[in-house]
């Protein structure tokens, strides 16, 4: 059967992705890390500045989000 226009598939192989998380703002931080969850991302290190996010930037990470603004 088809999916259905509200249905989310899945990929397993976003349970093993490494996020950093680039935001200040305690609210943005639980709905990302909600929005991630729900597609099966656990690994989400936060950075609550640029500068904290230089300091624990490395390859172990496979995306970074941020807001530029």
């Amino acid at each position: 059967a088809a999916n259905s226009v509200n249905e989310i598939t899945i990929d397993n192989n976003y349970q093993n992705i490494n996020v950093l998380l680039v935001e200040d703002n305690e609210i943005n931080i639980k709905v990302i890390k909600l929005l991630l969850g729900d597609c099966g991302i656990k690994h989400i290190e936060v950075a609550k500045n640029g500068k904290q996010a230089l300091q624990l930037i490395s390859p172990m990470f496979d995306l970074v989000i941020l807001d530029i603004g």
